[in-house]
This record gives structure tokens, sequence and C-alpha cells, in this order.
């Protein structure tokens, strides 16, 4: 029989786990390993964890294993009755939080492919087709690490296509993360301070099928904007990674902003999609123009 003492609650988990407090985990790897005592199941290992996004990554020791068994179960208990519901909603609660999970921002939360534009005009239904396309092929393409960058004016949908994307992929089980380039710049600068290096950044910015980055090249009077978006590209380009660019910028701005040798990574094998039409923003109300 099992005589270990129960937790009651997850706060109950909580007031009994001892933080490391002593131990600094930003100088450490993730996945190192110190001894820590529970205060309802005496000794464990604590493991060295690591959050990426949002961006200024944040390090903690996990718990008590047999707690975390306990969370878990009820956390699994949550997630049941949360699919039974979308077997009736039709999975939108699940959607929306894989969707978190990228970090797809609130605004774009409900963008597709299929809600984009009104189709006025031949660039928006030949960029809204073009996209539509990878898709359906999309096993093919991340298998490969094609690429895909989006370029043109202010106000044209790009981001709007680029979550529809990632709603697909999600949507087909893959994984994806949705992050500026400002974010990334601000991850690289907080590893000067000691919060990690500029290796896990890009180790980080590895793990998904697709990552998207928006308003690339926005930064381009910076070296460290440079150096983070180049790093990620050849990182990605050696793991047969895909990768999305959105940008604002013209070719040639572009390529000063990320360099020649990235951009000759990300143009073997890329789909480019341009935007050179009018911003639906400049045009919203009118008789003869829609938004997005």
């Amino acid at each position: 029989m099992n005589n270990d003492p129960q937790p009651i609650s997850p706060a109950a988990i909580a007031a009994s786990f001892p933080e490391l407090r002593s131990v600094d985990g930003a100088h450490l790897e993730p996945g190192t390993t110190v001894g820590n005592e529970c205060r309802m199941h005496g000794e464990f290992t604590a493991t060295l964890n690591r959050r990426v996004f949002p961006p200024g990554a944040t390090h903690w020791w996990s718990q008590c294993q047999k707690c975390d068994a306990y969370m878990q179960a009820e956390a699994d208990e949550v997630h049941s009755a949360a699919t039974a519901r979308d077997v009736v909603s039709g999975g939108d609660s699940k959607l929306k939080h894989d969707l978190m999970v990228a970090g797809v921002p609130p605004r774009f939360m409900d963008s597709s492919i299929n809600n984009y534009s009104d189709l006025k005009t031949p660039g928006q239904k030949t960029a809204k087709r073009r996209i539509r396309q990878w898709c359906k092929d999309m096993a093919h393409h991340i298998g490969r690490g094609s690429n895909i960058v989006m370029r043109g004016k202010f106000g044209t949908g790009k981001t709007h296509l680029a979550v529809g994307m990632i709603r697909e992929v999600v949507s087909n089980r893959g994984t994806a993360l949705y992050i500026k380039e400002t974010d990334l710049v601000a991850m690289m600068q907080g590893t000067y301070g000691g919060n990690g290096t500029r290796k896990q950044v890009v180790d980080d910015m590895l793990a998904p099928d697709i990552l998207v980055i928006d308003e690339a090249g926005r930064k381009r009077d910076t070296e460290d904007a440079k150096m983070v978006i180049a790093d990620i590209i050849d990182a990605r380009y050696l793991e047969k990674k895909s990768i999305c660019i959105v940008t604002n910028s013209d070719r040639a701005a572009f390529i000063t902003a990320i360099g020649s040798h990235a951009m000759d990574r990300i143009m073997e094998d890329c789909l480019q999609i341009g935007f050179d039409f009018a911003s639906w923003r400049t045009v919203i109300g009118t008789d003869d123009e829609g938004d997005e």
C-alpha cells in the first residue's frame, strides 16, 4: 500500500515546493539537474527548464515528480473535457490554444487563408492562391525545408496570410512559431545581461516546423538585427527547416538588412509573393475597395 502523503491541490503543491533561489539557472544549460527536497515527498531531482516565448527567456526548475504526476492527471482531466467540447464546437478551443502557443497575436487569431481580403485586385488573388497551394503541399515543402518570402507594402495583408498559413500547419499537427524581428533582437540583447546565450536563442528558433519572422528588415540599421536573422536563417537552412519572412522592405533594402549570404540561403528554395497593390487601410470605407 502506498503510504506517501498525497497532494490536496495545486495550491498545496506550490506551497510545498521550495524554489531553488540559490542556483541561478540563467547561467546553466537547460537540462542541468540538481538535488532538491519536496516537503511532501522528500528528495527528488530538479531539472532546469527554459521558456522561449514570449521573448526574454525565463528559467525555472522542475518540481517533485510525484507532485508533477498529480498535476498532470488533473490537467489531463481538464484536457479530456475540452476535447469532448471540441467534438461539438468543431475543435475551435484547441486550435486557438495551438495558435496562442505558436505566438499568434490576438489581433490575428481569426485570420485564415479563406477570409483573406475581398479579392478586388489580381495581386490579392495571386497571393491567396499561391499560399493556399503551398499549404496544400505543406508536407512536401516542410520536408525539404522550402521557404516563403512575403514582401510588399504596408497594410496589404502579409501578416494575415502568414498567420493563415500557420493555422493550416497547426491544424495538420505541425508546429509553427510567429515572432517579430524586434522581439528576436530583444531576445538576443537579453543574452548580453546573462539571460541565456546567443546559441540558445538560435537553437530555440530551430524547434518549429516553420518559423515566421514578421517585420523583417525593420531594424536594418542595427547589427544585432542583422546578426540574429542571419544566424537563424543559416541554422534552419542547414537543418532543412522552413522559414517564412514577412517584410515591408524592397529587395535591395532587405538584402542590406540580412546580408547577401543569408539571402542566398533563403532563395535557394523559396516561394516569393509580392504584395505591390494598394493598402486597404488607405481606402477602407470607400465604395470600390474593401478591407482584408
